[in-house]
């Protein structure tokens, strides 16, 4: 399916946030991002309609997710740059069960033959969903850990000594979970898909359509 949407011609689009609808998805307020700004955490605002892309947006939540689990900013920002692509790979993911959120972070728009033959491929392989979110992961590993003041690491990447994890103390930050609040607080697309199928004919003619992925489930 991957192959498929490959012959398809795309392109994307990321969401932006001000800092007011940061401080809403990421908690953290505005008067905190200027706090991390003094400090080099975060970039300077070059003006007062400076927006934050969605990679940033989502390497300020977890860069707050490590700090309420005692991890400071020092040591937290280049952990929450190498690992923010996974938050959107989260937030785009389809999840089964009741009560799921995230529905909607990707939109698609283009010909009706198109916008199918790229949501039957986003619905089957996560390497288009990991595309869309500049990763090289195909699922989201799902704790972020910290063990006895060791720096954060994703779970299956713990040094062998820890297996006995009774005996270990640290602090876990679910990934998963952060990328869902994150496409639910902000409660619009994070990621526009503009498709085509190269057709100059009859296709090509085709009305333009929209659909929304992960789908609501009432749909």
């Amino acid at each position: 399916m991957y192959k498929a949407a490959m012959n398809l011609q795309w392109r994307t689009t990321y969401a932006e946030l001000t800092p007011a609808e940061l401080g809403e998805v990421a908690g953290v307020p505005p008067e905190l991002q200027r706090v991390w700004r003094k400090r080099g955490y975060l970039p300077a605002l070059k003006d007062a309609r400076a927006r934050f892309d969605v990679f940033l947006a989502c390497e300020v939540m977890l860069l707050q997710a490590l700090a309420l689990r005692g991890i400071p900013p020092s040591e937290g920002a280049s952990v929450a740059k190498k690992y923010a692509h996974l938050i959107l790979f989260a937030a785009l993911i389809d999840r089964e069960g009741p009560g799921e959120v995230g529905e909607g972070a990707c939109e698609v728009i283009g010909p009706k033959d198109a916008v199918e033959a790229f949501v039957r491929a986003y619905d089957m392989d996560t390497k288009i969903i990991g595309q869309l979110a500049k990763t090289s992961f195909e699922a989201v590993p799902e704790y972020l850990v910290a063990l006895d003041d060791r720096p954060p690491v994703l779970a299956h990447e713990l040094p062998d000594e820890h297996g006995h994890l009774e005996a270990a103390t640290g602090a876990f930050v679910n990934l998963m979970a952060l990328g869902l609040r994150f496409a639910a607080r902000f409660g619009k697309p994070l990621v526009s898909v503009e498709v085509s199928n190269g057709d100059s004919g009859e296709k090509a003619k085709q009305p333009v359509i929209r659909r929304l992925l992960p789908r609501p489930k009432d749909a």
